[in-house]
């Protein structure tokens, strides 16, 4: 890999052993290292150098050593050692970024290790940066020292995004470095103060605004604002902003093809369509949330990251909010069933049986009421509350008007069947009685 640093081309050894003293010149001044030591240690790089064996921990070590010194004092820092380290590092820049790459390709977990290793260098160097931008540190050439700083962390930011487009994955999940953090955060939050302007004139709900403005607040003034998070935020920002009508369920339709899915949006969510579903009727309520499971089934997602990217999507999660709750309303219509059909054994058992058809039975309350036997006052309730509480012959049930009816167009056969019960009654007063002497 290291062809460029020696191998075959011998006129290098110079400067590759130039910047290995400075940097060990600078380790010992932290760390007491002996001559013998030192000179081991310079030994041994140079020859991986030459037998390209150098790898990519192996580059950033080197790279913190020349980019991250311990003393910035005039007598042992130079600034040559980092020119030339950057010279080499552009001629043969793919050489250096396979090392990465090919981590990244043939081992995840690894190349996760391995960027996070890189961010940690980039971090640091932009410590070192700020130290030597400050008034009291005073270099030599410190311009140039400076732009050597900005160009060794934005090819560590190239390499980074480079490695992203590989593994999305794992890129997703990193910390932006420090260097990249800075203009990035800025932007992002006046992108976050536009939207919120935008919002705030239209006509959306403000508990809504205030969730959306908060949320991206979180992401943006996170500690470790993560590569992520802040893709997500800047393309949910542009979304916003490209809504031609701003209204709620303008607002809510995006948050949910988009994967919102933060457990406040949620709970409003279900509020909101708590107040669709409000009904005093249990079919009516079903029949409103089989609309509302149609809708989000008929949802597609279309960002395939999420705001918690290890939560489940906000779909998914009102689907299955409603699912259940369809499940428990229909549980409470089948008790509401249950109740009613023993209601209904509980009437059944309670009716009195008659030995009369309904047109018979219904002649015969005819009779009493003509005969002022039971009041006429309200002659339909006394045929409801016989039907109600009289079973007839063959007949359990007994419609009220049906004998009415009946009672009011009397049969010859009814009528005749009626006199029969009727003299067969008075028959047994008198023999039992002794009343057949007796006029009424």
């Amino acid at each position: 890999m290291l062809g460029f640093l020696g191998g075959n081309n011998c006129s290098r050894c110079g400067t590759i052993t130039n910047y290995f003293t400075h940097g060990l010149e600078i380790l010992s001044l932290a760390v007491q290292i002996t001559p013998k030591y030192k000179l081991k240690i310079m030994t041994q790089l140079i020859k991986e150098f030459h037998d390209n064996r150098w790898s990519a921990s192996k580059w950033l070590i080197t790279i913190e050593m020349m980019f991250c010194p311990f003393d910035y004092s005039k007598q042992n820092f130079k600034h040559e050692p980092l020119i030339d380290f950057l010279k080499l590092l552009d001629n043969n820049r793919s050489e250096f970024i396979s090392r990465f790459t090919d981590v990244i390709t043939d081992s995840p977990k690894r190349g996760k290790n391995l960027l996070l290793q890189l961010i940690s260098t980039s971090d640091r160097i932009f410590l070192n940066l700020k130290k030597i931008s400050h008034a009291n540190v005073n270099i030599p050439n410190n311009a140039i020292v400076r732009k050597a700083y900005m160009r060794m962390m934005n090819i560590i930011e190239s390499l980074l995004e480079l490695c992203g487009k590989i593994n999305k994955n794992i890129y997703y999940d990193l910390p932006l470095t420090k260097f990249d953090c800075i203009i990035k955060r800025t932007k992002l939050r006046g992108k976050i103060s536009h939207i919120r302007q935008k919002l705030r004139t239209s006509s959306c709900n403000p508990q809504l605004i205030a969730l959306i403005v908060r949320k991206l607040h979180e992401i943006v003034n996170a500690d470790a604002l993560e590569v992520g998070k802040f893709r997500y935020a800047n393309m949910l920002v542009k979304k916003i902003n490209l809504l031609s009508e701003v209204r709620d369920e303008d607002i809510v339709a995006l948050l949910i093809k988009n994967n919102f899915n933060s457990p406040e949006f949620f709970d409003f969510c279900i509020e909101e369509y708590n107040k669709i579903i409000a009904n005093d009727c249990l079919y009516t309520q079903i029949e409103l949330i089989v609309s509302i499971e149609e809708s989000l089934n008929n949802t597609k997602t279309i960002c395939r990251w999420r705001l918690n990217k290890d939560d489940n999507s906000i779909r998914d999660q009102l689907i299955h909010y409603f699912t259940m709750r369809k499940h428990y309303l229909e549980k409470r219509l089948d008790l509401r069933r249950a109740q009613i059909a023993d209601e209904k054994l509980q009437e059944d058992s309670a009716r009195i049986e008659t030995a009369l058809t309904v047109a018979e039975m219904g002649f015969l309350i005819k009779l009493f009421l003509e005969h002022n036997i039971i009041p006429t006052k309200n002659i339909k309730k006394i045929y409801v509350f016989f039907a109600q509480n009289f079973s007839s012959k063959g007949a359990k049930f007994i419609s009220p008007d049906s004998m009415q009816k009946k009672a009011s167009n009397v049969e010859f056969a009814t009528a005749k069947k009626i006199k029969g019960v009727l003299l067969t009654m008075v028959a047994w007063i008198n023999k039992h009685h002794h009343v057949e002497n007796y006029a009424g």
